[in-house]
């Protein structure tokens, strides 16, 4: 793991508004859900392959970017499930010290991102030979 739980439940702490949905306002009634500690570090592993800019990417959002992760889980990460929760993907960046704001009252947030589709590109490939690999054993 690159996270210890110790280290998310900080992260969370100081942005309590972050579930495993994302950003929420959190309404009577309604119990957000948690933010899995291994889906975090699936999303540290994906962010690991790109870097950040100087400002906020406004041409991804942390939804669209967790699909990007999602797809790539297999080289990332063999064994892991690829599924990573908009909450996960926005904890793995805060805990990376990205620049994650918020858009407007949505649940999903833009980041500093330097997003690299030839890194994407690479990571698909590696995650197909392995999807492969896997199916052949």
């Amino acid at each position: 793991m690159l996270i210890t739980q110790k280290e998310l439940d900080s992260v969370l702490a100081a942005n309590p508004q972050l579930s495993g949905n994302g950003f929420a306002t959190f309404k009577a009634g309604h119990t957000p859900s948690s933010v899995d500690l291994a889906q975090v570090d699936l999303a540290i592993r994906w962010l690991d392959h790109h870097g950040q800019r100087a400002t906020v990417n406004p041409r991804y959002s942390s939804y669209g970017l967790k699909h990007y992760a999602e797809k790539a889980a297999p080289a990332l990460s063999p064994n892991a499930t690829p599924y990573i929760s908009n909450g996960a993907f926005i904890a793995a960046a805060l805990h990376l010290n990205y620049r994650v704001s918020r858009i407007g009252d949505s649940p999903n947030a833009r980041i500093n991102i330097s997003f690299k589709k030839p890194a994407q590109e690479e990571l698909l490939k590696k995650a197909a030979a392995t999807r492969s690999a896997q199916c052949h054993t």
